[in-house]
């Protein structure tokens, strides 16, 4: 299977990447940059400067981030982007969200029918989840995934969290201290 996605340098994105292509699958990655097109190649995954490739596979995942005030704009803009050039062809596109716009649970268990609450910094994001899930009557297989508070090769928050703790002998969180993290 051919697989576009989309944040293929990224900490979760090199991963699946990486998993895609051990297991037989060809990947084509979207480059922002000559230094993540190089990258990319380094990886084994063919790179592109053209969201277009989406249309070109037969499967297309969204993993990248744009982290700073156009974050919600650029999510946006790929996503429909990426949904112009699916499309009608049954396709399967897989959005990457986030448990965050669940808010505070308070320690309870939430699912997926629990209302959504998301801070500031991830408001916008139901939106989009809507936008992905709509497309479904575009003739597109959509589904949106939430990863949690992903973990290991000593990166994302928890690494950074350990980082902390070696370096500066704490770990600075927000709020009180009673965060309850989903893993």
């Amino acid at each position: 299977m051919k697989v576009f996605l989309t944040g293929a340098t990224g900490y979760i994105g090199s991963v699946v990447a990486e998993y895609l292509l051990k297991t037989g699958h060809s990947v084509t990655g979207f480059a922002r940059s000559d230094a993540s097109a190089e990258k990319l190649k380094a990886n084994g995954v063919e790179p592109t400067k053209d969201l277009l490739a989406a249309g070109d596979a037969d499967a297309a995942i969204h993993l990248a981030a744009n982290w700073g005030p156009q974050m919600a704009q650029f999510d946006e803009e790929t996503v429909r982007t990426l949904i112009g050039h699916l499309k009608g062809s049954r396709k399967p596109f897989v959005y990457t969200s986030g448990t965050w716009v669940m808010g505070p649970t308070r320690g309870h268990v939430a699912g997926e029918m629990t209302p959504l609450r998301p801070p500031q910094v991830v408001a916008w994001r139901p939106a989009i989840e809507k936008l992905v899930l709509a497309s479904t009557e575009e003739k597109i297989r959509a589904c949106v995934i939430r990863p949690a508070m992903v973990y290991g090769r000593g990166g994302g928050t928890i690494g950074g969290f350990v980082h902390q703790a070696r370096e500066l002998g704490l770990v600075r969180i927000v709020g009180a201290g009673a965060n309850h993290w989903s893993f």
